[in-house]
């Protein structure tokens, strides 16, 4: 469902995520060339904002957003390997062989859901990120703060507290959030894996 509050981004834990971040190339599997679908616009925010290279992976002998497409993963030259996050914008059906790929060329895949899904999300002007850190030095600020400078969200930290992050007051739980925000809200979820089952039940609730 995309009514009411939608869970729709789960990260792993900032270790992971750091290492994530320490990359230079972002491979793009099923990116369109059409500047009107959310891979694009995607790509275009990790391109511009997040420094990173972009490679589109598709059918086809053209470029987009500049940069050569090559045509499946393991095209990609094995000296930048190791340097390079899979970011996976294709069907359900489609995504097992794309990450069976990945890891068998020794990259990392991150899934999105479809464009039609992406789509509502982006239409969001809030997003909650439960977990948000009041560390600068932690992952999950600096993705709440390049979500808030260059994504044009206001941003709801939800943890226990009464102070601000990001000059945003803090909120203790999902359901502090008010009911006239609900359906302009994304949760974005920076916990570890055994605490994300409650979180997303609430979302849902």
């Amino acid at each position: 469902t995309t009514s009411g509050i939608l869970a729709a981004a789960l990260h792993p834990t900032d270790d992971v995520i750091r290492q994530l971040l320490k990359r230079k190339h972002v491979a793009v599997v099923g990116l369109s060339s059409d500047a009107s679908k959310p891979s694009y616009h995607v790509a275009e925010m990790m391109q511009q904002h997040g420094q990173y290279r972009i490679i589109p992976v598709r059918p086809g002998s053209s470029k987009i957003l500049s940069e050569p497409i090559v045509g499946k993963l393991s095209d990609i030259p094995s000296d930048l390997i190791a340097d390079v996050l899979v970011d996976v914008f294709r069907n359900p059906d489609d995504v097992e062989p794309i990450v069976d790929e990945a890891i068998a060329v020794g990259a990392t895949a991150a899934l999105h859901p479809t464009d039609d899904v992406i789509r509502q999300l982006l239409k969001r002007k809030h997003v909650a990120v439960v977990g948000l850190s009041s560390d600068a030095s932690k992952p999950s600020y600096h993705v709440a703060e390049m979500m808030q400078q260059h994504g044009q969200y206001r941003i709801i930290p939800v943890r226990p507290g009464s102070s601000k992050i990001l000059s945003e007051p803090i909120v203790g739980k999902l359901s502090d959030i008010p009911s006239d925000l609900i359906a302009d809200v994304l949760v974005d979820v920076f916990r570890n894996p055994d605490d994300v089952e409650p979180i997303v039940d609430e979302a849902i609730a």
